[in-house]
């Protein structure tokens, strides 16, 4: 568990309603905070790990057969598909666009690339 440097206290998770739907849409896939943590499920590192794990579920056909996940549109195609029209696609644009003009090191101008293809 981290702490805060100054405090000692567990640093704050910020929540609106914006961060509730995307946890709500990774419960629905089977995917939840790890217990004692404190790490956002709307961060842009995690939605993209999200991303790819439902795109490894479509590429390697490893679809959930046993129905114990209730996947958003019945599948992980559908899954990936309305997780970037409601959550990641709302977003992702404006804050790669922005990272492409600000970003000084190549690393976050590929990322920018990169966030932009998925918009």
């Amino acid at each position: 568990m981290r702490r805060s440097l100054c405090t000692g206290a567990q640093p704050l998770l910020f929540v609106n309603r914006y961060a509730m739907e995307v946890e709500r849409f990774c419960k629905s896939c089977g995917l939840s905070r790890p217990q004692g943590t404190n790490e956002p499920l709307d961060h842009v590192a995690t939605e993209c790990e999200f991303l790819e794990r439902l795109a490894f579920s479509v590429a390697s056909g490893a679809e959930v057969a046993d129905g114990a996940w209730e996947l958003p549109g019945g599948s992980a195609e559908a899954a990936y598909g309305q997780f970037v029209d409601e959550h990641a696609g709302v977003w992702f644009k404006e804050f790669a666009d922005s990272l492409a003009t600000t970003a000084e090191h190549p690393f976050y101008r590929a990322v920018a690339m990169y966030l932009a293809a998925i918009s």
